[in-house]
């Protein structure tokens, strides 16, 4: 999914929706915490824009965020939903 110069955490995947509202399609980022396979638990969720930034540097605009870097060390027991805005459509799709 990554390319060999990808940074991303390997509890970090993402996928592509159509988002017809937008007249576009939509590249989403997951973050799921170790051991989320096999378990049963229930966890929190975040959620957060500007997903290209958050996790990879390879896809970054101005530098990666590290969220997947820092979660990790924490062992963080969350979820985090994270969806790619629209390059120069940002303002008009996050702003009311």
């Amino acid at each position: 999914m990554f390319s060999q110069e990808s940074r991303a955490s390997k509890n970090v995947t993402s996928f592509t929706i159509d988002a017809p509202q937008l007249n576009c399609a939509k590249k989403i980022w997951l973050y799921l915490p170790n051991g989320y396979a096999n378990s049963k638990k229930k966890y929190p969720v975040v959620y957060m824009h500007d997903g290209q930034n958050l996790f990879d540097a390879e896809t970054a605009y101005a530098g990666e965020w590290n969220i997947d870097e820092k979660l990790d060390s924490l062992n963080a027991q969350v979820i985090v939903v994270e969806i790619e805005h629209g390059n120069e459509k940002r303002i008009d799709e996050l702003t009311p």
